[in-house]
């Protein structure tokens, strides 16, 4: 996955609050690392992995179109970052639950959320899903 990082605001424990940009969406985000650190990834594109502590919400999206995949900032939760794929794979991970694979055309990129975070729902593969994440955190593979 990839992001912009267009400007940093803050450090919080080891990650900074960051102003980032992935597609045409500008939010606010942690990135992993210091002020310090992070300054020679202003303006570029930065290859990163992500983390979150929680999905907050999900939904099912009908008539899903991959070119509306996308990350940005959640307009119904505060904090929360929207994040919107097509589901991509299920592989059952122990009884009652599986991993949940989604894909965003927009990058390529992969986000996998465990069902019991999707109240124990197993959406299908080529199904549309957004969940809204909080504690969203990037993580820079090209430092």
């Amino acid at each position: 996955m990839a992001i912009y990082v267009e400007d940093l605001e803050y450090e919080s424990g080891s990650s900074t609050w960051a102003k980032v940009r992935h597609g045409g969406f500008l939010f606010r985000a942690l990135v992993n690392g210091k002020q310090s650190e992070l300054q020679r990834l202003l303006g570029r594109e930065c290859l990163v992995e992500l983390g979150f502590e929680k999905v907050a919400s999900w939904r099912i999206v009908a008539g899903f179109k991959s070119e509306d995949s996308c990350i940005k900032a959640s307009t119904e939760v505060p904090g929360g970052i929207c994040v919107m794929g097509e589901v991509h794979s299920v592989m059952p991970i122990n009884s009652g639950a599986a991993l949940v694979d989604m894909y965003l055309q927009t990058g390529p990129e992969f986000l996998a959320i465990e069902s019991t975070e999707l109240g124990g729902t197993v959406p299908s593969v080529g199904m549309g899903l957004e969940v809204t994440l909080l504690g969203l955190c990037f993580y820079p593979t090209n430092f």
